[in-house]
C-alpha cells in the first residue's frame, strides 16, 4: 500500500497510538486536514495499536493491534473494549483524550484495562511504550 494512502487512512478512519517515525526513503510530508504531520511528534511513544470510537455507543475499541508492537507483545486482540487507562475510566472521553492517555515516554508503562468478547469480566494489561515505526511497502 501506498505510504500516504496508509497515513490517510490510519488518521482518519481512527487514530494512531504513538508516534509515526517514517524510514529515509519515505519523502517529506506535510500536515494533512487534520493536521498529521508524521516528525511533528517528539519522545512520544504508545501501544502500537489502532483505537475507534464507536458512534452509538461512544465506546472506544482497537481497531488494530501492530505487529510485533507493544500492544500485541502484551496480550492486547484486535476489537479488546477499552474500560480504564492507568485506573482512569474512558467512558464520557472523547477520542483524542484517550490517545493522550495512552501515548507516553517509550520504555514506560500504561495499564490498559479492556473487555474481551468470550471473556467474563475485564482484563488488565500492562503495556510498555514505544514508538510506531511502518516501513515503506513494496510496490
Amino acid at each position: 500500500m501506498n505510504p500516504l494512502l496508509l497515513s490517510l487512512y490510519l488518521v482518519t478512519a481512527s487514530s494512531l497510538i504513538g508516534q509515526v517515525e517514517w524510514n529515509k526513503e519515505t519523502p517529506s510530508r506535510t500536515p494533512d486536514a487534520n493536521g498529521f504531520q508524521p516528525s511533528c511528534v517528539k519522545n512520544l511513544a504508545g501501544v502500537c495499536a489502532v483505537v475507534r470510537s464507536d458512534k452509538k455507543t461512544g465506546m472506544m475499541s482497537f481497531s488494530e493491534i501492530l505487529e510485533d508492537g507493544a500492544a500485541e507483545k502484551a496480550g492486547l486482540k484486535k476489537n479488546d473494549v477499552l474500560v480504564l487507562v492507568d485506573g482512569i475510566t474512558i467512558v464520557g472521553m472523547d477520542l483524542n483524550s484517550v490517545v493522550n492517555l495512552l501515548r507516553g515516554i517509550p520504555g514506560t508503562k500504561v495499564s490498559v484495562t479492556v473487555l474481551r468478547e468470550g471473556v467474563q469480566g475485564p482484563q488488565t494489561f500492562e503495556v510498555v511504550r514505544e514508538k510506531v515505526v511502518f516501513k515503506n511497502p513494496t510496490p
